[in-house]
């Protein structure tokens, strides 16, 4: 899990440096594997990503049950995160596929 940085930091010729905060709430990105449990599955959530009103490539924001904090977050898959997809089982009966979640943490 990886968070974005909040504060811009300017080192002086002399002195400390100068902090200043440039983001009120942090990005969190979340990275894992999507299972998907047939070819069918695939296919659907390959749909879905690639449509203008789903995923819309990664422009889009979704419902994500959020493990960490147990709650339901709008998030959205980070664009050109996806890695190859992978055969578990023959012929893609089973696959997985690499993903970066984001979403702004609201503290």
């Amino acid at each position: 899990m990886a968070e974005s940085v909040l504060v811009e930091r300017s080192d002086q010729e002399r002195g400390p440096a100068k902090v200043r905060r440039v983001e009120s709430d942090p990005t969190v990105t979340v990275s894992g594997t999507l299972l998907f449990r047939s070819a069918a599955i695939l296919k659907d959530f390959r749909k879905w990503y690639y449509s203008r009103t789903g995923g819309n490539a990664g422009a889009s924001w979704f419902d994500w049950p959020n493990p960490l904090t147990g709650t339901v977050t709008q998030a959205r898959i980070v664009a050109a995160s996806l890695g190859p997809i992978t055969p578990v089982v023959g012929r893609f009966g089973m696959s997985t596929r690499a993903a970066a979640i984001e979403y702004v943490e609201r503290l």
